[in-house]
């Protein structure tokens, strides 16, 4: 689509992010307001076309959790080793698609099975830009399992320190863009029965599967997703804890009991 820039007005500019889905849009928004720097510098007196204009809230999605069974059947159904893994680190360390792109070798402490996350990428224009991560909390060291610890094992090998850990088949950076175009990826959804699952549904399921396993309280989750405060992470996986309410008002009632009991007798 050309557009001659003497026809772009906030008006336009308005239609045409309300075209997108709100990441979209904020992507397209920002492309934006750097042509029209552009257009300044080059001698462009017009007013400001993004000013004032407002990107449509997506509404809540479902956020949708495999188990640990769902996940491996999922991997195995994509027909790259590479996309089959690539499912596997996000499912088994929380990260965020950002941050895998952006971790470097260095990054990756093989002996004490630690990923230290503190960068993440992020794409305008096609252009991978390359920050520090989304919150302070963001930075932060996740243990790995010992199967998620040999891949990148393999990924790291005469691999320099400041390199990219996980890249592309061509060797370039990861990018979730190409990896969902390419991989299968919603084939393979549909197959295990979740058409709708996103890749960010990896990360959910990571925060299901480590509450599972009866490893992870509250604060610990809160800390090893990277969030931001202990409230984020109550607002957003809340109801995994619902088993230790029910552990509370059983462990009373056997305690009310156990005091019922000694009085009656």
């Amino acid at each position: 689509m050309e557009v001659p820039i003497s026809r772009i007005d906030a008006g336009w500019v308005q239609d045409f992010v309300n075209e997108s889905r709100e990441s979209v849009a904020r992507k397209n928004l920002a492309v934006l307001r750097e042509l029209h720097r552009e257009a300044v510098l080059m001698g462009f007196d017009g007013l400001d076309w993004t000013s004032g204009v407002k990107v449509k809230i997506d509404p809540p999605r479902r956020k949708q959790f495999l188990d640990s069974v769902k996940v491996m059947e999922l991997a195995k159904l994509l027909p790259s080793e590479r996309d089959s893994n690539s499912v596997l680190i996000l499912a088994f360390t929380g990260m965020r698609v950002g941050e895998l792109a952006a971790l470097r070798v260095a990054d990756w402490d093989s002996e004490r099975r630690r990923i230290h996350v503190l960068q993440s990428a992020s794409f305008v224009g096609g252009k991978a830009e390359i920050s520090t991560t989304k919150t302070k909390n963001s930075e932060r060291v996740i243990p790995v399992p010992s199967y998620i610890a040999d891949i990148l094992d393999n990924a790291a090998v005469d691999q320099e320190p400041d390199t990219f850990l996980w890249r592309s088949s061509q060797g370039k950076i990861w990018r979730a863009h190409n990896f969902r175009k390419r991989s299968g990826w919603r084939q393979a959804c549909e197959a295990i029965g979740f058409p709708n699952l996103r890749i960010h549904d990896l990360r959910h399921s990571y925060a299901s599967i480590v509450r599972r396993s009866g490893q992870a309280d509250l604060p610990t989750l809160s800390k090893v997703m990277g969030h931001s405060s202990i409230k984020v992470t109550i607002d957003l996986y809340g109801g995994l804890f619902n088993e230790d309410y029910d552990d509370l008002a059983r462990g009373l009632d056997d305690l009310i009991g156990q005091k019922m009991g000694e009085t009656a007798s």
